[in-house]
Order: C-alpha cells, then structure tokens, then sequence
C-alpha cells in the first residue's frame, strides 16, 4: 500500500468540502459552486447522484431549504439554477434597497 492509499483510509466523504453556504453571508454562490468542483475533482465523483448528495452538505439554512424538493437532470442545470438564484437579480436588488435603507438611517 502507498502512501496515498494510507492517506485516502483516514479520509470522510465529507473531507475537504467548501464551507457552509446560507445564500445570507454576502458569499457569491458561483465561487461556492466553484469550490464545491473543485472537491468533486479532488474525490474523483463521477456519480451524479453523488455529487447532488454532497452539495446538499454545503448548504445549510435559506440555501438549503432552496434545494429541498428541487430535481434537478444534471449538475450543470444545478450550477446555473443555484448561481442564477442566489446571485441573481433579486439578491441584487435586495442587497441595494438594504444598503439603501441604511444609508438612510444614517442622515436622520
């Protein structure tokens, strides 16, 4: 056995995923989503349903209550569907009105 085996047998499923994304935190999900790649190049998936799975892992709150009961045929309609939610427009837009709102807050 080499090296590299020895390493993979201490090794969770669950090793070297991104950090929990709430879709509130400012994080842009298309970096999230980037980072979530990479580790499915790192692990070598190749399953989808694998790789739906262990996304599901690095959602936590408002994000992963997006994906709950979402079906999605393949990884890529995911990406563009999850970047295009919380990415989007409307986060945009909420994200101006907040700011709005405080800079309003501070000339009273």
């Amino acid at each position: 056995m080499n090296a590299q085996q020895q390493q993979g047998n201490f090794l969770r499923a669950d090793s070297f995923l991104p950090c929990k994304f709430d879709g509130k935190k400012g994080d842009l999900a298309s970096s999230h989503f980037s980072q979530y790649e990479d580790y499915v190049d790192k692990k070598g998936l190749n399953v989808q349903t694998a790789i739906y799975r262990r996304f599901r892992l690095t959602l936590t709150g408002e994000a992963r209550d997006w994906l709950s009961g979402k079906a999605f045929i393949t990884i890529a309609e995911l990406k563009n569907n999850f970047v295009s939610y919380f990415d989007g427009e409307h986060t945009k837009e909420a994200r101006r009105l907040k700011w709005q709102e405080l800079a309003f807050r501070t000339n009273e």
